[in-house]
């Protein structure tokens, strides 16, 4: 399902949109030298120097005039106010930590625009899971495998996590999450995020590509894909929009655009900035693992004095969390709550008492056993023994 854009994101979006379809026309290249991947992902101040630099004085001109009119039509109400940013500005913070920090610094702007100058900054790894291909980056809690807690890079970006929750708040504020998943150029093959929420997930595509799309599985759909022995019916939705899916329930594929010239980075190594032509950032709750509350309090109890919920501030969750009743919803600062994690440690504890106790029974048991039948075959009463030496047997 589409979701509309609120008013003050839809005039930026759309601004910058128009501008760089008009920079391509003018141009006549849509990826080149004049006109790079890193474009998709380009304010309008930055389209404009762009042009500057490669269009001809009469060519920049009408795009100068056609940018004034858009200005013009598309600039009421697109500033709004952003909340205080965390702590103060670190100069050991990753380039992304501290734009977001200034940005939030400023009180107020677009916050389309300062979400897309931060996130071409984030720290992205090689996507390894074996469905797909890409680059990610996850912000806030994770669940995989047993395994629960915060992603590596959330405790260093507080202030990220609070620009893109603004964001995501923005345009969907009934939503509730856990996690912000940045992609770039990204593909996956068909399958279902089994380990999130049994609610809505959602995508926003932050770059403004024309090309790649996300098919989901839906019974009233004209576009069919064989997965193994089963064709499933479903529909391909633009990448660049806002989505609200199922993802845990719904089979869902996402295609990529395909770059002119596509980076080969190692495992580890980070994407060319460059080369970028799309983002998406995809929200979803792992609350359907109970044990992030578990992870949570393993945190808790690893950083001691440190709270966790200043680390990310992520909008809380219902039953995983509880929360102050304070002004700014995006930044309540969690608090375990004491009923689920009693409710969760104490059976993990019981249930880890109750297998050893079963396995040192077993154990003995089993000791007892092999006595027994030492003791009837009379071994260890033989009059030889093994020199482990030559490995020959002598006599006593």
């Amino acid at each position: 399902m589409q979701v509309h854009l609120p008013r003050h994101v839809y005039n930026v979006a759309l601004e910058e949109s128009l501008l760089l379809q008009a920079y391509r026309t003018l141009c006549g290249v849509y990826v080149g030298h004049q006109c790079p991947p890193v474009t998709t992902m380009s304010c309008r101040n930055d389209i404009m120097l762009l042009a500057k630099q490669h269009l001809d004085p009469s060519s920049y001109t009408a795009l100068s005039q056609y940018a004034a009119m858009l200005s013009t039509k598309l600039s009421d109400a697109v500033v709004v106010e952003f909340p205080l940013p965390v702590g103060t500005c670190n100069a050991k913070a990753s380039e992304a930590e501290q734009l977001a920090w200034h940005h939030l610094a400023e009180g107020s702007g677009s916050i389309w625009s300062s979400a897309r100058a931060v996130v071409p900054l984030l720290p992205f790894d090689r996507d390894t899971r074996k469905f797909s291909q890409g680059f990610i980056c996850t912000l806030g809690l994770m669940a995989k495998r047993g395994a629960h807690g915060l992603t590596r890079h959330t405790s260093g970006h507080p202030n990220v996590c609070r620009l893109l929750n603004k964001l995501v708040h923005a345009i969907r504020p009934s939503l509730r999450w856990s996690s912000l998943t940045l992609t770039l150029d990204n593909t996956c093959q068909p399958h279902m995020d089994a380990g999130n929420w049994v609610g809505e997930s959602m995508a926003i595509g932050l770059s403004h590509h024309d090309a790649g799309g996300l098919w989901i599985a839906s019974a009233e759909g004209r576009d069919f894909v064989e997965v193994g022995d089963t064709l499933y019916a479903g529909e391909v939705f633009p990448t660049s929009l806002a989505l609200s899916f199922l993802a845990a329930s719904n089979v869902h594929i996402r295609s990529a655009c395909h770059l002119s010239h596509p980076p080969v980075p190692g495992p580890r190594q980070q994407p060319d900035r460059r080369a970028i032509l799309e983002v998406l950032l995809t929200l979803a709750a792992y609350v359907r693992h109970k044990g992030a509350t578990f992870g949570l309090l393993q945190m808790a109890i690893v950083t001691a004095v440190r709270s966790v919920g200043g680390q990310w501030g992520l909008v809380t969750l219902g039953g995983v969390v509880k929360a102050n009743v304070v002004n700014d919803p995006l930044w309540q600062e969690p608090q375990l709550s004491l009923i689920n994690a009693f409710f969760l440690v104490v059976p993990r504890v019981v249930i880890g008492l109750l297998r050893v106790l079963f396995f040192t029974a077993a154990r003995a048991v089993l000791i007892l056993l092999e006595l027994c039948t030492l003791r009837d075959a009379n071994i260890g009463l033989s009059p030889h023994r093994i020199d482990l030496d030559d490995m020959a047997i002598v006599s006593e």
